[in-house]
């Protein structure tokens, strides 16, 4: 009976407060939402320098002791990497729209829908100059 009764005052707590269950799993999705476009921006944010880094390591003299296939290969996956990346970047993007807009909704600040978008869109620009790079430095080995 207690159980019962703790249940009824929950639920009547949480209709005094602000709404009901469905309204407050709503109010933290914008919250989601935005925290998973910002940490897809974050990581690959962190990447694009490791990105840049072995482009130019591929093209180096510190690689002239790999045979032509090893270097076929590792500019395949690069290719392959980067073309993932910007995808993951996109849906980053995504992620930030969907965040504004369950913000804006709920009338709450978009601000971490916003941010992840725009660090998302940093990261589009930066991969695509990482592309640009890797394609420079490995055009001659496909």
């Amino acid at each position: 009976m207690d159980d019962k009764i703790r249940a009824i005052s929950e639920r009547d707590r949480n209709l005094l407060l602000g709404g009901s269950d469905e309204s407050a799993m709503e109010r933290n999705s914008a919250v989601e939402w935005g925290a998973a476009s910002l940490s897809l921006g974050g990581v690959f944010a962190l990447l694009a320098p490791i990105g840049l880094f072995l482009a130019a390591f591929l093209q180096s003299t510190s690689f002239q002791g790999f045979s032509r296939t090893d270097k076929k290969i590792a500019a395949l996956g690069g290719y392959a990497s980067v073309f993932f990346i910007l995808i993951l970047v996109i849906v980053g993007i995504v992620f930030g729209v969907v965040s504004m807009n369950a913000s804006r909704r709920q009338r709450r600040p978009i601000a971490l829908g916003l941010a992840g978008v725009l660090l998302n869109a940093l990261d589009l620009f930066m991969w695509l100059g990482a592309a640009l790079a890797w394609f420079a430095t490995t055009w001659n080995l496909l």
